[in-house]
């Protein structure tokens, strides 16, 4: 199975060369040269290493730092708003007015191609995994939407068994409402880990770990087929959504609990906010074969009636 990383890097390379009319020396410069394993190595000795597998005899050697410098002007062209909006000039690439060596390294700052894979591995990879992750798993989930059900906040403690008021048409959630949340998967004795995605009308996007959490469930054992959200010991009294839009909830069900560190619950961090890498670290765990698991997904829309 092919790495994340390298996914990753061959989604942006199909970005940055259009495969009609591409440079293959550029395309497999920047594949290389922008892997992590080979974060350490010189160009030179990347471009060395290409010229003796190349069975086109392609020179990478001859002209290299005219060719990175044609990389990241590529790079630049393609995500200069994001670049942009990551605090990233043109000028500190060598694609602006003061242009430098692309491929040269001060005592004092930092290469072009450094500084462009800074921003690949740290802020668009953390997107990237996020929506590829999430759309993988939402396409493979079951989407039945009888796993989950919002009911208005009983007078009752609902996680103690107490009988809880008939669930909310999913089509239409009523914000600014205290709400309990029923999760209705017969896999008892197995784990629950429940990601919530918001996005509001206004295109501001949220990301919760509902499950574990010390906000609204710190215990994520499915002990029998029903699981009511916000737990006792629960930090919320309820569930309240502020404003409208769409909230999306993937949950993964495990046979057996996991080690990552952000999965136990933290009173200084209570509504734990994932992020791609977050995501990343889990499919690492669960791609190995070594856990039983299941993936649900649903979305509910957030209105003001």
């Amino acid at each position: 199975m092919i790495s994340l990383e390298k996914e990753y890097l061959d989604k942006i390379a199909e970005q940055i060369f259009p495969t009609h009319g591409r440079s293959e020396k550029q395309y497999e410069l920047f594949k290389e040269r922008f892997y992590p394993n080979n974060y350490q190595c010189t160009t030179t000795e990347i471009a060395k290493g290409l010229s003796q597998r190349d069975r086109q005899a392609i020179n990478y050697e001859g002209g290299l730092p005219q060719t990175i410098k044609e990389i990241i002007k590529k790079i630049n062209n393609v995500f200069r708003e994001e670049l942009e909006a990551n605090g990233i000039t043109e000028d500190q690439i060598g694609c602006g007015k003061q242009q430098g060596e692309p491929g040269r390294r001060s005592a004092q700052t930092k290469s072009p191609w450094e500084i462009v894979y800074q921003w690949l591995w740290g802020d668009k990879y953390s997107l990237w995994l996020q929506d590829y992750i999430w759309e993988n798993w939402k396409q493979t989930a079951q989407t039945s939407r009888n796993w989950l059900e919002f009911s208005p906040l009983s007078s009752e403690y609902a996680s103690k068994g107490i009988k809880i008021p008939p669930g909310i048409s999913k089509k239409r959630i009523p914000a600014h409402t205290p709400l309990n949340l029923k999760i209705e998967i017969d896999c008892s004795q197995s784990y629950l880990i429940l990601f919530n995605l918001g996005k509001t009308l206004q295109g501001e996007i949220t990301k919760y770990l509902i499950t574990p959490s010390q906000a609204f469930a710190p215990h994520y054992q499915l002990r029998d087929k029903n699981l009511f959200i916000p737990q006792e010991d629960a930090l919320c009294e309820d569930l309240q959504f502020n404003t409208e839009g769409i909230e999306e909830f993937m949950a993964i069900v495990i046979d057996r609990p996991l080690s990552l560190p952000w999965l136990n619950p933290n009173l200084e961090d209570p509504a734990f906010k994932w992020q791609g890498k977050h995501l990343g670290q889990l499919w690492e765990e669960l791609k190995g074969g070594q856990y039983q698991w299941q993936i649900f997904y649903c979305d509910v829309n957030i209105t003001i009636f």
